[in-house]
């Protein structure tokens, strides 16, 4: 993993490009992508202060993942909710008492 120098445009912002690799074929190939965005040039300095002990890249990538997995299992959720408002079906009167209670 490494990330390509950032380059500081007129209006004070610094864009931070990062490049990860990821494993790919069997045959050892890998697929990468770049992924770049803006920050404010004091949070650069900031990172750049701790570069030596945090991976910006790896959190960044970390965090990503996590969010697109929050968002999926959001997505599911509304899913699961719409397919069952939208179900035809009902239980047996007394089910719910029955089954809390344990006795027909």
């Amino acid at each position: 993993m490494s990330s390509t120098p950032p380059f500081s445009p007129a209006d004070g912002n610094t864009i931070v490009i990062l490049y990860h690799e990821f494993p790919g074929n069997t045959d050892g190939a890998s697929v990468s992508e770049v992924v770049s965005f803006k920050v404010r040039r004091e949070l650069k300095e900031k990172m750049r202060r701790y570069r030596g002990v945090v991976n910006w890249s790896e959190e960044l990538r970390r965090f990503l993942e996590e969010k697109i997995r929050e968002l999926k299992a959001e997505e599911s959720s509304r899913e699961v909710l719409e397919e069952l408002k939208e179900a035809r079906w009902s239980v047996p009167k007394g089910f719910a008492a029955e089954s809390v209670r344990g006795e027909p």
